[in-house]
């Protein structure tokens, strides 16, 4: 498969998947978990704090560990922040549900555009990250009209569990047919000049 099929397969079944929630997460919080005003503020600012307070320590797990590794986590993360949530309607689960979402976006924020990157040898970017865009967009439309069906024909809060459940499965296909072939051991340098700690670069010779 080509490596641009896989990013834009990537980034838009993601997309497709997190709208589905966000599209009816209101209406879930308000109507089956009852939050009141306080604490929809709540969850709003844990999600914002877990963002900015993780943001660069996720960068540096890309960096360390490689992109395929953060981003794949980062979507096992956020789906089991949906599973959660969607499960149990209280406001102490949607709580941990928003940090654990804050967290696994971190992991994803800016580490599929940076494997594709390096998997393209910075060849043609421009093109690739505008249609990557455009599927993005077309993700997040088609996620939209699948939440209002599933939450019509099934329910809100069975919708905010499928949704969960297709990105620890997109998370499993990524494991699967995501390559990282070109991601190499200078970002460890990278990582050990940003933490002042100096890792030592080992070679192996066939």
């Amino acid at each position: 498969m080509k490596l641009t099929t896989i990013y834009y397969f990537l980034t838009s079944s993601r997309s497709f998947s997190i709208h589905i929630v966000f599209t009816i997460s209101a209406i879930y919080y308000v109507s089956v978990a009852q939050l009141n005003a306080l604490e929809l503020v709540l969850i709003g600012t844990i999600l914002e704090l877990t963002v900015f307070i993780c943001e660069i320590p996720t960068g540096l797990f890309a960096d360390f560990f490689g992109r395929k590794k953060s981003f794949i986590l980062g979507t096992v993360i956020i789906g089991s922040a949906h599973l959660l949530e969607g499960s149990i309607p209280e406001f102490w689960a949607i709580a941990l549900a928003s940090m654990l979402w804050g967290i696994g976006w971190t992991f994803i924020s800016g580490s599929e555009e940076a494997w594709i990157a390096d998997e393209l040898e910075n060849q043609a970017l421009e093109r690739v990250f505008l249609k990557g865009a455009q599927w993005r967009s077309i993700g997040s439309f088609l996620g939209i009209i699948m939440s209002v069906v599933l939450a019509l024909f099934l329910s809100v809060q069975l919708a905010i569990i499928l949704a969960g459940a297709f990105l620890l499965l997109i998370a499993i296909i990524s494991l699967c047919i995501v390559p990282e072939t070109n991601y190499i051991v200078n970002n460890a340098s990278k990582f050990s000049d940003n933490i002042g700690i100096k890792f030592p670069i080992i070679e192996l010779s066939s």
